[in-house]
């Protein structure tokens, strides 16, 4: 069975609500702030856009995690330390969405949650902040 764009986006999306939500204890607050995370995710239309967004993608990784990268493509971006530490790892994606069109994603990880602190806590920052702080720098990289 192939997946779709959009399913993956969907199921993606869903995927960072449910575990931002077990991170951050829920709440009409989170579901309004993965509505604004969902509502702002960074387009980009073509090849050269694209780019842009990208290097945008790979500059906000650089400024915003203590690990050096372990993927560095055109597709994906993603740090060193993925659920090992107690600073943040990130992992984004490039995924077609059709039209010649892609979503540009982002994940966190933070190990400090499962031992016991939560986003927001000293040790992880704020989730949803984090990544919609991401999606406006992204989103805001020249078309």
């Amino acid at each position: 069975m192939k997946i779709t764009p959009t399913a993956k986006i969907c199921t993606m999306a869903f995927s960072v609500l449910v575990l931002a939500s077990c991170a951050t204890g829920g709440g009409t607050a989170t579901v309004a702030q993965a509505d604004q995370y969902e509502r702002t995710i960074p387009i980009c239309v073509n090849a050269n856009d694209c780019t842009e967004k990208m290097a945008a993608a790979k500059r906000w990784v650089v400024n915003n995690t203590g690990y050096a990268l372990l993927i560095d493509s055109d597709e994906v971006i993603e740090t060193h330390g993925w659920g090992r530490a107690d600073i943040t790892a990130v992992r984004v994606e490039k995924t077609p969405i059709g039209g010649g069109r892609h979503s540009i994603l982002v994940e966190l990880s933070c190990a400090a949650e499962t031992a016991g602190p939560t986003f927001g806590s000293n040790a992880c920052p704020p989730y949803w902040e984090t990544v919609l702080d991401f999606n406006v720098a992204v989103s805001s990289a020249a078309q």
